[in-house]
């Protein structure tokens, strides 16, 4: 299922994004899970946009890293991997995941 994205009149920028139960407001920076707002801190807003735009597709390590901490995180892969964890959590009742690929990184599915 492809993104859907909502512009604005004015910058012709995106300003909501939806695919499948989830939406993004990226004007007041506000993620909705079926219309109920996802309590996200900025890390997990932003992994989860990154998330939308690579669904099915293997997102590797450095991707997420540079894509979410604007930094290779080589020698920190237990503040990536603890904070997949709690987004992982946070989006399990969407029928969502977010799975390690062994050796090439995360793959972000819907559950079947």
């Amino acid at each position: 299922m492809k993104a859907t994205w909502e512009l604005s009149t004015k910058e012709q920028l995106p300003t909501r994004i939806t695919k499948g139960p989830f939406t993004l407001d990226l004007l007041s920076h506000k993620a909705f899970l079926k219309n109920n707002i996802l309590d996200l801190t900025n890390t997990e807003f932003r992994l989860l946009y990154l998330c939308m735009q690579s669904e099915g597709d293997v997102m590797s390590y450095e991707t997420i890293c540079h894509s979410i901490w604007q930094r290779n995180m080589e020698k920190e892969k237990n503040v990536v991997q603890a904070a997949i964890k709690r987004f992982r959590q946070k989006i399990g009742a969407a029928g969502y995941d977010i799975c390690a690929v062994r050796g090439k990184g995360y793959i972000f599915i819907e559950k079947v």
